[in-house]
């Protein structure tokens, strides 16, 4: 890992070219760990609120797994609506004729 530090303030909200503000007297400086093995990714800690964190997860789990989406099942069982809301309900899988070309399982 490679730390270095990033000047944010004036992606944090702070004022246009030449005009001075609050948020600029107050400079932010980060904290970036970027990897060597992998250009292009970067860890900012503290980059998202917690609030952020909450939604981001929560579409994660409820809408971007669903098809067209493919997930760690689909190479096995084909493409499954519901992941989430069935893992929320123990469901398992099992062998059904859907007839949507979704595949031969369901919940």
């Amino acid at each position: 890992l490679r730390r270095q530090s990033v000047d944010v303030t004036s992606l944090s909200g702070g004022g246009g070219a030449g005009e001075a503000s609050d948020q600029q007297a107050q400079r932010r400086v980060v904290s970036v760990w970027t990897m060597d093995k992998h250009p292009g990714c970067h860890f900012v800690r503290g980059a998202l609120t917690r609030e952020g964190v909450e939604d981001i997860a929560r579409d994660v789990f409820e809408q971007y797994i669903e098809p067209p989406a493919h997930s760690n099942h689909t190479k096995k069982y084909g493409r499954i609506a519901n992941l989430w809301r069935a893992a929320q309900a123990d469901a398992r899988l099992s062998k059904a004729r859907k007839g949507n070309g979704e595949g031969d399982w369901d919940w």
